[in-house]
């Protein structure tokens, strides 16, 4: 675990693996601001037994938060810059020539975009929950959302939602989309919610109050 400097800010790099020339696998964590390395190890620790696996928390998130991260820096643009900088310090390191990039929902959105413009620097690319029209997907689970507090006869639900009425959103109308998401299966195969998540993230001893 260490701090490295990109796009010109501290960020939090985390690399584990059996063997340092196995393919490099870079995670591109969700959000923005969703760190989630500890649910990630939990999960899909197996994988450090064939790749060395980066978890690269991004600039503003967790380990990579501070005052010098600018609002104004939180662009597709440098992210994609951050990763290609962090690539090319992970490549030189390792001596390898790509790198795998596996993105979870926002995370999503960097790694198609790196793929898009360093092609030549991406051996694979894997997406978990993939974002393909983030605009059409946010309608859809605003509808799924709302369906389901009618088709249950959960009135609390329903009123609510139809208060926020369908997106764009403020992060306060997000968030309590987002709950009644999860209330009705539409966030997680298996029912959680978001404090039982972060305690699953506690799971890896990288991960700390």
């Amino acid at each position: 675990m260490q701090r490295v400097r990109l796009g010109g800010v501290q960020q939090s790099i985390t690399i584990r693996g059996e063997d340092a020339n196995a393919p490099i696998l870079i995670w591109l964590h969700g959000g923005p601001g969703m760190d989630a390395t500890g649910m990630w190890r939990r999960n899909n620790a197996a994988l450090e037994n064939e790749f060395v696996v980066v978890y690269w928390t991004q600039r503003g998130t967790g380990r990579s938060w501070s005052k010098e991260v600018a609002p104004s820096s939180m662009t597709m643009n440098q992210f994609v810059s951050d990763l290609d900088e962090l690539v090319d310090m992970l490549t030189a390191r390792f001596g390898a020539n790509r790198v795998v990039l596996a993105g979870h929902s926002w995370g999503t959105n960097v790694g198609v975009a790196y793929a898009q413009a360093h092609p030549e620097r991406v051996a694979a690319y894997i997406g978990v929950s993939q974002v393909v029209d983030a605009v059409e997907g946010e309608r859809r689970s605003y509808e799924f959302a709302l369906g389901e507090a009618q088709r249950r006869s959960n009135a609390t639900a329903a009123v609510q939602l139809q208060s926020i009425g369908p997106p764009p959103y403020d992060i306060e109308a997000m968030l309590l989309q987002r709950k009644w998401l999860a209330e009705f299966g539409g966030v997680w195969r298996e029912p959680r919610s978001l404090p039982q998540l972060m305690w699953e993230s506690f799971g890896a001893s990288e991960m700390t109050i």
